[in-house]
């Protein structure tokens, strides 16, 4: 929490986030709710501090998401299995990466593992207060991020008919309990947005938006119906609305996304292998592992049947849609996965196996260890060596703008009298002494890949350039003859490029 500069999303929902609690509006990120960066920003509204406290909240979020891993996996499989799934956990990198940052990954993680679970014990067996706190949290999962709805809603579908008789007989004969379970999850919601009401398609001049063409199609054909409806959508507020606003936005989104990466090159639009290979080089080895032998030999099968559905629905859902391959969107499947993999804690048997359990094991924790502080950096052995993975991996996945105090170090180190700086980020430079000839934290593309000149103190005529792994992509400097030709001399915090 300490150790690393604000990653690039941190500042937009930190900005967000102030205004929602200050202001009640919801202009800057109209792609997801508001209530994980509202809670996170609680403490710097009152007065507590404007990023320690904010960060420390995701830390409080990734404590919650431990103690419930723990306790649920020690109802269903017991105390064992539930130390070993709290320790797999605990040490996972993708979690420890996201479970400090001002974002929404760890949040969500929390309330769809809640609220999955909150609709298992409904299905055993149903009682009032079992259906408030299923209601309750399913609305905190839905407030929390957008993926949790195809997530949630999927998994406990296929949850539900599969492994519970008469599933949809419970449904219908218990209608008005579950209309009523619907109406508590919207009324959670809603009050994340502090029950303001909005319009579904916020007015504004842009030809390029799809319902300016859509108005400009009607006009064109004279169809009335279609141009009534597009302007009542943008003159009438409705309760909800910003939340409908937001999924209309989501499903809009893929088809607007910019060329996708995947290991090393750009392309149009996702394919369907883009996430599961990113994950395959992402996830610990010895986490997939243990996952797929406590899944292939556990003898609870619908225990540990319970567990696996929300992680092949959430892999299967990040793999069917066009969105750029980056690991943290599937978080929310992290608990589920150690949950199966503690399975398998009973099945190495002998000396032989029980050797190979300790060899995973202390291989799972070297390979976390030997990423400190820089989780997000994280990519196990498929991915080849750490000074090569920016050729595989950015953004999220590597180089969030997260690397400030290990560039601060390394200018002390190395004493340069210049330095040529294209950062991949929106923290302010000046605070680690990288004072630039113009001000950080711009949201301009342009701005982003420009240089920052930094003059130094240091009494040498050695000059260096450095470009953020994210820039040196984004940017296009990789395919620029003035740099892809020269050696790349230096890593600096696995995710600055040193020239």
């Amino acid at each position: 929490m300490w150790s690393e500069s604000l990653t690039f999303d941190e500042i937009v929902h930190m900005q967000e986030g102030v205004n929602a609690l200050t202001k009640h509006t919801f202009l800057i990120d109209t792609n997801n709710p508001p209530l994980i960066r509202e809670l996170a920003m609680l403490p710097a509204v009152l007065g507590l501090g404007t990023i320690v406290p904010p960060r420390a909240v995701t830390v409080f979020f990734g404590a919650l998401t431990l103690i419930a891993v723990y306790l649920f996996t020690k109802r269903y499989f017991g105390r064992t299995q539930a130390v070993f799934a709290l320790f797999l956990l605990a040490l996972e990198p993708t979690f420890l990466a996201n479970s400090h940052y001002v974002t929404l990954d760890t949040g969500v993680t929390l309330f769809v593992f809640l609220a999955y679970m909150a609709f298992v014990r409904l299905m055993e067996r149903y009682s009032a207060g079992r259906l408030i706190v299923a209601g309750t949290l399913w609305g905190a999962a839905f407030a929390s991020k957008m993926t949790a709805v195809p997530f949630l809603v999927i998994s406990t579908v296929i949850a539900g008919l599969s492994l519970y008789k008469n599933a949809f007989r419970k449904i219908y004969t218990n209608i008005f309990r579950v209309v009523l379970c619907i109406c508590l999850t919207g009324f959670v919601i809603w009050a994340a947005y502090f029950f303001t009401s909005d319009v579904l398609i916020v007015s504004r001049e842009d030809a390029a938006r799809v319902s300016s063409r859509l108005e400009a199609y009607a006009k064109a054909h004279d169809n009335r119906m279609v141009e009534g409806l597009v302007r009542l959508a943008q003159t009438t507020k409705l309760p909800l609305g910003n939340y409908s606003a937001v999924i209309k936005n989501t499903l809009i989104r893929p088809q607007r996304q910019p060329h996708i990466f995947f290991w090393g090159h750009f392309y149009p639009s996702a394919r369907w292998y883009f996430m599961v290979t990113t994950c395959l080089i992402k996830v610990p080895v010895p986490l997939l592992a243990l996952f797929i032998l406590g899944f292939c030999a556990s003898k609870r099968r619908k225990r540990t049947a319970l567990f696996a559905i929300p992680v092949f629905v959430m892999a299967a859902v990040s793999c069917a849609v066009n969105i750029q391959p980056w690991v943290r969107y599937l978080l929310p499947l992290i608990p589920f996965v150690v949950i199966v993999a503690s399975e398998s804690i009973y099945l190495l048997k002998g000396s032989a196996g029980k050797i190979i359990f300790i060899v995973l094991c202390l291989w799972f924790a070297y390979g976390t260890g030997m990423s400190f502080p820089h989780y997000i950096s994280y990519a196990n052995e498929f991915a080849g060596p750490v000074r090569l993975r920016y050729r595989v991996v950015m953004d999220s996945n590597l180089d969030w703008g997260q690397s400030l105090p290990d560039f601060e170090r390394y200018i002390q180190t190395i004493r340069p009298g210049f330095v040529s700086f294209s950062y991949f980020g929106r923290d302010n430079g000046d605070t680690y002494g990288l004072v630039s000839d113009f001000a950080y934290g711009s949201h301009r593309f342009e701005d982003i890949c420009a240089f920052h000149h930094i003059n130094l103190p240091y009494a040498s005529t050695k000059i260096i350039v450095a470009i953020s792994v994210s820039n040196w992509y984004y940017c296009g400097y990789y395919t620029d003859p003035k740099f892809s030709g020269r050696p790349i001399k230096d890593v600096v915090g696995g995710s600055i490029l040193i020239f």
